[in-house]
């Protein structure tokens, strides 16, 4: 992949470590592929997985230059916490900078008749609807 032109924010629909998140992703496949680009935990730490520049696999059809970035936790039910969402906000302002991405969607933008999710849940949607018009992100 070339220089990504759009990002999709997702949660993880649970509560879940990085360690549990990672053991996931490894008993459905047997390699360490990590299919987001960037993981956020509930205190603001980043781990990184697949290269900004390499597709990853978060989004159905969908994943050619698309940098997708998840936050773990359900949220769906509850607020993520601050410090989150501000780690959130940090990277999407760093990555909209770096590359000049103006289409940043939640994941469930992307559903279609055959294939619906929730994700990244109805607080984190609210929260990205708000960072983008406070920052103009298209």
């Amino acid at each position: 992949m070339t220089n990504p032109d759009k990002l999709t924010v997702h949660h993880s629909g649970q509560d879940s470590t990085i360690v549990e998140l990672l053991s996931f992703f490894k008993t459905k496949d047997t390699s360490d592929f990590i299919p987001y680009h960037a993981i956020i935990d509930k205190e603001g730490n980043i781990y990184w997985g697949v290269n900004f520049h390499e597709a990853g696999e978060h989004v159905r059809d969908n994943n050619t230059g698309n940098i997708g970035i998840c936050l773990l936790g359900d949220y769906s039910k509850k607020r993520p916490p601050i410090g989150q969402v501000s780690t959130l906000y940090d990277l999407l302002e760093f990555i909209i900078l770096r590359y000049g991405i103006t289409n940043i969607k939640p994941h469930n933008a992307y559903n279609t008749p055959e294939h619906k999710t929730i994700c990244p849940g109805k607080w984190l949607s609210d929260y990205i609807e708000s960072m983008w018009g406070e920052v103009n992100y298209g």
